[in-house]
Protein backbone atom coordinates (compact mmCIF):
# COMPACT_ATOMS: atom_id res chain seq x y z
CA UNK A 1 0.00 0.00 0.00
CA UNK A 2 3.12 2.73 0.99
CA UNK A 3 4.50 1.27 -2.32
CA UNK A 4 1.31 2.14 -4.37
CA UNK A 5 0.91 5.73 -2.97
CA UNK A 6 4.59 6.86 -3.06
CA UNK A 7 4.53 6.11 -6.99
CA UNK A 8 0.94 7.96 -7.25
CA UNK A 9 -0.60 4.48 -8.22
CA UNK A 10 -4.56 3.78 -7.51
CA UNK A 11 -4.59 1.09 -5.02
CA UNK A 12 -5.85 -2.30 -6.57
CA UNK A 13 -6.31 -5.23 -4.02
CA UNK A 14 -5.63 -7.58 -6.80
CA UNK A 15 -2.66 -6.57 -7.95
CA UNK A 16 -1.62 -6.25 -4.14
CA UNK A 17 -2.40 -10.02 -3.65
CA UNK A 18 -0.91 -11.02 -7.05
CA UNK A 19 2.46 -9.60 -5.89
CA UNK A 20 1.99 -11.14 -2.03
CA UNK A 21 1.87 -14.55 -4.58
CA UNK A 22 4.87 -13.66 -6.31
CA UNK A 23 6.96 -12.55 -2.92
CA UNK A 24 5.62 -15.56 -0.86
CA UNK A 25 6.83 -17.89 -4.41
CA UNK A 26 10.08 -16.38 -4.16
CA UNK A 27 10.88 -16.88 -0.04
CA UNK A 28 8.81 -19.72 -0.14
CA UNK A 29 11.39 -22.61 -2.16
CA UNK A 30 12.71 -25.97 -0.55
CA UNK A 31 15.97 -26.97 0.22
CA UNK A 32 15.51 -30.67 -0.60
CA UNK A 33 18.93 -31.67 1.09
CA UNK A 34 18.09 -29.50 4.25
CA UNK A 35 14.59 -30.96 4.32
CA UNK A 36 16.38 -34.29 4.34
CA UNK A 37 18.69 -33.62 7.14
CA UNK A 38 15.76 -31.93 9.40
CA UNK A 39 14.70 -36.14 9.09
CA UNK A 40 17.77 -37.32 10.13
CA UNK A 41 17.76 -35.00 13.00
CA UNK A 42 14.58 -35.84 14.10
CA UNK A 43 14.99 -39.67 13.99
CA UNK A 44 18.10 -38.90 16.54
CA UNK A 45 15.64 -37.79 18.55
CA UNK A 46 16.41 -33.84 18.74
CA UNK A 47 13.73 -31.34 19.28
CA UNK A 48 13.38 -28.46 16.29
CA UNK A 49 12.55 -25.53 15.56
CA UNK A 50 11.91 -22.85 12.55
CA UNK A 51 12.53 -19.12 14.37
CA UNK A 52 11.92 -16.88 11.58
CA UNK A 53 11.43 -13.37 10.29
CA UNK A 54 9.01 -13.79 7.72
CA UNK A 55 5.50 -12.17 7.66
CA UNK A 56 2.40 -13.78 7.87
CA UNK A 57 1.77 -13.97 3.49
CA UNK A 58 4.73 -16.00 3.43
CA UNK A 59 4.61 -17.59 6.37
CA UNK A 60 0.92 -18.53 5.40
CA UNK A 61 2.43 -19.79 1.83
CA UNK A 62 5.07 -21.94 3.77
CA UNK A 63 2.31 -23.62 5.99
CA UNK A 64 -0.35 -24.37 3.13
CA UNK A 65 2.79 -25.53 0.46
CA UNK A 66 5.14 -27.16 2.61
CA UNK A 67 2.81 -28.60 5.49
CA UNK A 68 4.02 -32.30 4.83
CA UNK A 69 7.78 -30.99 5.98
CA UNK A 70 7.31 -28.11 8.15
CA UNK A 71 4.64 -30.25 10.74
CA UNK A 72 7.67 -32.35 11.60
CA UNK A 73 9.67 -29.44 13.65
CA UNK A 74 8.61 -29.33 17.47
CA UNK A 75 7.73 -25.67 17.49
CA UNK A 76 7.03 -23.11 15.22
CA UNK A 77 8.12 -19.16 15.84
CA UNK A 78 7.46 -16.72 13.36
CA UNK A 79 8.34 -13.20 14.90
CA UNK A 80 5.22 -11.15 13.47
CA UNK A 81 3.00 -13.22 15.83
CA UNK A 82 5.23 -12.51 18.70
CA UNK A 83 6.05 -8.68 17.85
CA UNK A 84 9.51 -9.83 18.43
CA UNK A 85 12.28 -9.57 15.14
CA UNK A 86 15.69 -11.15 15.09
CA UNK A 87 18.33 -10.32 16.35
CA UNK A 88 16.20 -9.30 19.49
CA UNK A 89 17.13 -11.37 22.36
CA UNK A 90 13.38 -12.07 23.51
CA UNK A 91 12.53 -14.20 20.41
CA UNK A 92 15.67 -15.85 20.86
CA UNK A 93 14.50 -16.91 24.70
CA UNK A 94 10.68 -17.02 23.60
CA UNK A 95 12.39 -19.86 21.18
CA UNK A 96 14.58 -21.67 23.74
CA UNK A 97 11.22 -21.39 26.35
CA UNK A 98 8.86 -23.11 23.27
CA UNK A 99 11.46 -26.06 23.19
CA UNK A 100 12.43 -26.53 26.64
CA UNK A 101 16.25 -26.39 26.01
CA UNK A 102 18.93 -23.71 27.38
CA UNK A 103 20.81 -21.91 25.19
CA UNK A 104 24.37 -24.21 25.39
CA UNK A 105 21.99 -27.12 24.16
CA UNK A 106 21.34 -25.00 21.22
CA UNK A 107 22.11 -25.24 17.86
CA UNK A 108 20.78 -22.34 15.81
CA UNK A 109 21.56 -21.68 12.54
CA UNK A 110 20.69 -18.69 10.28
CA UNK A 111 21.99 -16.87 6.94
CA UNK A 112 22.02 -13.44 8.84
CA UNK A 113 25.40 -12.61 10.56
CA UNK A 114 23.51 -10.05 13.19
CA UNK A 115 21.29 -13.08 13.89
CA UNK A 116 24.07 -15.53 14.88
CA UNK A 117 26.06 -12.84 17.00
CA UNK A 118 22.89 -12.85 18.90
CA UNK A 119 22.31 -16.27 19.22
CA UNK A 120 26.21 -16.85 20.70
CA UNK A 121 25.50 -14.13 22.68
CA UNK A 122 23.02 -15.42 24.64
CA UNK A 123 25.65 -18.96 24.97
CA UNK A 124 23.97 -20.69 22.00
CA UNK A 125 26.55 -22.39 19.10
CA UNK A 126 25.86 -20.77 16.25
CA UNK A 127 27.04 -21.25 12.66
CA UNK A 128 25.75 -18.83 9.44
CA UNK A 129 24.04 -20.58 6.32
CA UNK A 130 25.92 -19.92 3.30
CA UNK A 131 25.41 -23.33 1.42
CA UNK A 132 25.06 -27.25 2.44
CA UNK A 133 28.73 -27.77 1.62
CA UNK A 134 29.79 -25.14 4.17
CA UNK A 135 27.24 -26.08 6.81
CA UNK A 136 28.92 -29.82 6.74
CA UNK A 137 32.38 -28.15 6.39
CA UNK A 138 31.28 -26.03 9.62
CA UNK A 139 29.55 -28.60 11.20
CA UNK A 140 32.94 -30.62 11.54
CA UNK A 141 34.89 -27.82 12.32
CA UNK A 142 32.75 -27.28 15.45
CA UNK A 143 33.59 -31.08 16.37
CA UNK A 144 29.53 -31.18 16.06
CA UNK A 145 29.91 -34.44 13.53
CA UNK A 146 30.83 -36.86 16.20
CA UNK A 147 27.07 -35.99 17.88
CA UNK A 148 24.95 -35.14 14.93
CA UNK A 149 24.30 -36.72 11.36
CA UNK A 150 25.76 -34.10 8.57
CA UNK A 151 23.46 -32.94 5.57
CA UNK A 152 24.58 -34.58 2.82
Amino acid sequence: QKFFRAAGLPFDNAIIEQLNDWDARLWGDKNEVMVAWHEQLKQRGLRTVVLSNMGDVICNHVLREHASWIQRFDALVWSYQVSLVKPDPAIYQHMLEKLAVRPEETLFIDDKMPNIVAARALGMRALLFTSVPQLRADLIAAGLDAELPLPN
